[in-house]
Parts: C-alpha cells; structure tokens; sequence
C-alpha cells in the first residue's frame, strides 16, 4: 500500500510535468535509494521500500524529462539542518536541542559511534535549483562536514546558554557510518558559486530557530 500511493503521486506529478512542459525539473531524493552507503542502488522492495521507491521516482523523472526536452536535477539528500528545520524528535540534532531546552542534559542512547554529514537546507536547494537550471542533467549527494553524534552533542552545548551535560554509554561496537562519501555536492557549489556554510553556523542557525519554535 505504501509503495502504490508513492507510485500514484509520482504519476500524478509526471501527468503535469508532460501538461505545463516545464525548461527544468528539480526533485529532492534520498540516500536510502541506495542499498547501503557507497553501495549500488536498492533493488529490494521487501527490505527498503523508500529507498525502492525513491529509486523508481527518479527513473520516472528522469525519463519524462528526457521526453519533453527538459533539465533534470537529482539531489539526494542525506543530511540537513537550517532555520526551519522543524522539531521532530526521530532526528539526532532537533533531539539534542530539545533535551539540553528542557532538561539541561543530552543523552546519546547509541553505545557506538554515529558518524553524519549535514548540509544546509536552504543552501542543498539553492543548490538543486540552480543546477537544474544550468545543466541538462545532474544527480548529486548532499554534503557538508562530517561529525560524529558525541561531537554534535558537545556543539549544540556550547552554544545553549545554560550549561548543559552531555553523556553517552561507554562506545562499543561497530560504528554507524551513514553519510555520503561523493563529492559532488562540493563541486557544485563551486562551480555554481554557492556559499557553502560552515557547520558550527548551520548548527547555530539551526538552533536558533528550534528555540523559538519551543518557547513560543
């Protein structure tokens, strides 16, 4: 069921897509659409049905664009934060924001390393959208500075104003490494001339915002 309704509203967006005959099309994907980090792409409906139809969703675009005469731009994104990221506990760093707001404290439950690479949403955009108005055809990864969870934590602690204790269970087994290892992200924002922001700022801004949300 969840795979039809993804399916049906990637078909309904493809019948305005060959209607309006956009010059470009701009669609944000994901790195679940490939099995594993660096790994090919997922072909598991069973085991991964959001990468599976994340996958699906871009052949489908890609192939309309191709038929109208469009530009393309794939951005797959793997990790965010910005402003406007909303407060939603599933997330590390929203979580971690939320903890040391309410209880001055954050706790990883991980007991092994959790290695991430964050872009900013507004920048991963402006991004996708320029490309897609630059070039006939491009996918990308997001990018951004790769950290780990415990250092996230201590970040986002410097930077509340209250003083706030970070802990975590003793580190044991196998990291969890899931970010992107490409670069294509980097290259195009030079090639695009595109800013891209520092980590510590994205996180500030991030924050920021988060706390406006939570003291309203």
């Amino acid at each position: 069921d969840y795979s039809f309704r993804n399916l049906a509203i990637t078909s309904r967006a493809i019948e305005l897509i060959e209607q309006i005959r956009p010059s470009w099309i701009a669609t944000v994907s994901s790195g679940a659409v490939f099995s594993k980090p660096g790994g090919p792409l997922e072909n598991n409906l069973a085991a991964n049905p959001y990468g599976f139809t994340k996958r699906v969703e871009e052949t489908m675009l890609t192939q309309v664009a191709q038929e109208i005469g469009a530009n393309i731009s794939i951005g797959r994104l793997w990790g965010a934060m910005g402003s406007f990221m909303p407060v939603n506990r599933a997330y590390a760093v929203s979580d971690f924001i939320v903890q040391a707001h309410s209880a001055q404290q954050i706790s990883i439950r991980a007991n092994h390393e959790v290695w991430r690479r964050y872009c900013d949403a507004g920048e991963f955009m402006e991004v996708l959208i320029t490309a897609a108005e630059n070039y006939k055809k491009t996918s990308f990864d997001s990018g951004g500075e790769l950290i780990e969870l415990g250092n996230l934590s201590t970040t986002i602690s410097s930077l509340m104003d209250a003083n706030t204790l970070v802990s975590r269970p003793n580190s044991s087994g196998n990291a969890d490494r899931y970010f992107p290892e490409a670069t294509q992200y980097e290259s195009l924002c030079n090639e695009l001339h595109i800013h891209q922001k520092k980590l510590v700022d994205i996180i500030r801004s991030t924050l920021s915002g988060h706390l406006a949300q939570l003291t309203r």
